[in-house]
């Protein structure tokens, strides 16, 4: 899947507002969403959650001379890393990762399931609440949600949010295979995203998209008794 937006939008670009492709490409066993975020001005952006086959992201990346610039982490799970440092490797490209998930790039096993990481990495960049992923005319900044994982994080710019396992479709991520708790999850995700404008452009480390408004208003795991 290939989207063309403009700031968030799919038509009506104004001045001022950035035209950028998004190109989700679905990996593993899991099914994960890595999302490849593109400025259509330069050509240049960053992967995110390379989980798997990274020969199909390279091939992608290579029949669009796409010019990548950075590999960004949402958590340290291995099906959302689990390319990463093949991709490190022939991309040269800089690891960005919040510093709390950085011991999945050593091989903390709390992250894996007993499935293979590879060799060692070191994030080129600890990422914390705030920080912004420049990118030529692109910039997302970094929302910390931990409750999946301690160091989970969401990427918020241009209407739109890479949610992570932390927001799904009719959904929020587990808490039983993470470093986090499900009331800490419920809580980031009632205070931080949906305190988001209603009309942003959700794209979810698995499933479909959905938008802040969708979620706020429909989905039954925030809503739970349990949560709190």
């Amino acid at each position: 899947m290939t989207v063309r937006l403009i700031s968030g939008r799919r038509s009506g670009r104004t001045s001022g507002e950035i035209s950028l492709i998004i190109k989700k490409i679905v990996l593993g066993d899991w099914r994960t969403n890595c999302y490849i975020v593109v400025s259509e001005s330069t050509n240049e952006g960053f992967i995110i959650d390379p989980g798997d086959n990274p020969s199909a992201i390279l091939d992608v990346v290579k029949d669009n001379h796409w010019k990548i610039k950075w590999l960004v982490a949402t958590h340290g799970h291995i099906d959302h890393i689990g390319a990463i440092g093949h991709l490190n490797a022939v991309l040269k490209c800089p690891l960005a990762i919040h510093s709390q998930d950085a011991s999945a790039l050593q091989g903390d096993s709390r992250f894996f399931w007993g499935k293979p990481f590879g060799p060692a990495l070191k994030a080129d960049r600890l990422l914390s609440e705030g920080d912004i992923i420049k990118v030529a005319d692109l910039r997302f900044q970094v929302i910390n949600t931990p409750g999946h994982t301690l160091g989970g994080i969401c990427l918020y710019g241009h209407g739109l949010l890479f949610s992570g396992d932390s927001l799904f479709r009719g959904s929020i991520g587990s808490s039983n295979i993470g470093t986090g708790t499900r009331p800490q999850l419920v809580k980031s995700i009632m205070e931080k995203l949906l305190s988001l404008p209603a009309e942003t452009i959700i794209y979810p480390g698995h499933g479909s998209t959905t938008t802040i408004e969708e979620e706020k208003l429909h989905n039954p795991f925030l809503y739970a008794r349990d949560n709190f």
